[in-house]
């Protein structure tokens, strides 16, 4: 039988409140505005799934839901360690934040074509 590591409200994975996003893809690519500091981000297909899965949950939940998402789709994979790498990077530009679930936000608006 297999360690199952206790997870912590802390370690739970959410997007940043207010984010909005743009899906484009037919350019495989999502825009992301962040209005509390007036940023627009373009989104790989891989960072877009990430954030996409970051909703509130821990963090190896959502590590596990981005695999088995992976290994349903055909295509090249990305490589190992690409979901560690994504999420770091989401953290650092402030479109992911971690926290426990009391303090974690909604899911980030999504914007419809006018």
């Amino acid at each position: 039988m297999g360690l199952t590591l206790p997870s912590f409200p802390t370690d739970c994975v959410s997007a940043a409140p207010g984010l909005r996003l743009r899906p484009v893809p037919e350019m495989g690519t999502c825009l992301a505005y962040d209005p509390d500091r007036a940023r627009l981000h373009t989104l790989n297909p891989t960072a877009w799934l990430i954030l996409s899965l970051c909703d509130g949950r821990p963090r190896a939940a959502i590590a596990a839901e981005f695999a088995t998402t992976l290994r349903g789709l055909a295509g090249p994979a990305p490589e190992q360690g690409a979901f560690s790498r994504g999420l770091a990077r989401l953290m650092s530009l402030g479109l992911v934040i971690t926290g426990s679930p009391q303090t974690r936000s909604s899911s980030p608006q999504k914007e419809t074509a006018p």
